[in-house]
């Protein structure tokens, strides 16, 4: 006997279409660094790499460190930041994508409320407010100290009310805006941007760490 011939009449089934992904790679927003002048096709000038939101928020001109050298910024492209060196002058250390979030404005909030309350208080109260916070005795003695070197630099301690602007130079004698407040690294960042679109040229606005207890702050250079 013969093989035996049937015919399915039933629709054909419906499968998930394949998808082929074909030299894919995913985008890790990062921008090459290299020396100016230098030829990357060559394989030469290649100085490291910066996240995409540390190169937004830089300008030609900026000076920042990476590996043990400093860099100035040339030019920015659309995928490379060319550089030359910068022997000697100090730069900002660059930072990437999800390193640090930065604390919520709630949380800054909350921080700066609960050092104006201790900073009204006097030294023996504010101790045992800070204790019953939960802080252990040289936990406290740091913020109390911390709270006296702020009054002496500056006259006021940052808080939720509070944001004190400092001026002063720099090791090299260039000047610098400090504005310490609370609110942390996602309230700074677009502070520094708005600063930096607004200032005159040659004036770069960076997000910056001060202390742990004031989070980030928005610093600046500006021409002497």
């Amino acid at each position: 006997m013969g093989p035996r011939h049937g015919r399915d009449h039933r629709p054909p089934r419906r499968t998930a279409p394949r998808r082929h992904l074909r030299g894919t790679i995913p985008d890790r927003g990062l921008f090459g660094v290299f020396l100016a002048g230098a030829d990357p096709k060559k394989g030469g000038g290649r100085v490291g790499e910066l996240d995409e939101e540390m190169v937004y928020e830089s300008r030609v001109g900026d000076v920042f460190t990476l590996g043990t050298s400093s860099w100035r910024i040339e030019d920015i492209t659309r995928d490379r930041v060319l550089v030359s060196p910068a022997p000697g002058v100090p730069g900002r250390l660059p930072f990437w994508k999800g390193d640090q979030l930065g604390r919520p404005l709630e949380l800054g909030r909350a921080v700066g409320a609960f050092l104006r309350e201790v900073g009204s208080l006097p030294e023996d109260d504010a101790r045992l407010r800070l204790l019953a916070a939960g802080l252990d005795a040289w936990a406290a003695d740091n913020v109390l100290s911390y709270l006296d070197e702020q009054r002496e630099a500056c006259g006021h301690v940052p808080d939720d009310r509070t944001i004190v602007v400092e001026r002063f130079r720099d090791e090299l004698g260039d000047w610098r805006v400090v504005v310490h407040s609370p609110f942390g690294a996602q309230v700074h960042a677009p502070w520094a941007l708005a600063l930096g679109r607004s200032s005159p040229s040659g004036t770069a606005w960076t997000r910056r760490s001060c202390t742990p207890t004031t989070a980030s702050c928005c610093a600046c250079r500006t021409p002497t």
